[in-house]
């Protein structure tokens, strides 16, 4: 996930989180530039593991939403959409209705879903 900090504002990030953890500041390379390669080297790393895993292993996504009852009454449910992606493609599996939007219910209709 991308936060958008600056350059600048991850050195000194890493060099205040450095020193309360104790370390010594002057025994480590904090820099505009030793920060931008870091950067680079852990991104070029992260693009290529994404990418073999997606090739590998089909993902399985989730997102649930309080959604007007479909049976014409005026009330709200909880539903849970599901999706697989692998190989480039994307499957809806289904679009459940659970009893309550949180995150175990949420995992249970999933496992039901695709079990």
């Amino acid at each position: 996930m991308q936060r958008n900090i600056p350059v600048r504002g991850a050195t000194y990030i890493v060099g205040t989180v450095a020193k309360a953890l104790g370390h010594d500041l002057s025994t480590m390379t904090l820099s505009r530039s030793s920060m931008r390669h870091a950067h680079y080297r852990n991104h070029e790393i992260q693009a290529t593991v994404e990418q073999e895993f997606i090739r590998s292993k089909p993902l399985l996504h989730w997102d649930g939403k309080l959604l007007p009852d479909i049976t014409g009454s005026k009330e709200t449910v909880d539903r849970i959409a599901v999706l697989a992606t692998g190989g480039g493609e994307e499957m809806l599996l289904c679009v459940a209705q659970i009893g309550r939007g949180t995150g175990k219910h949420q995992a249970e209709a999933c496992l039901v879903q695709i079990g």
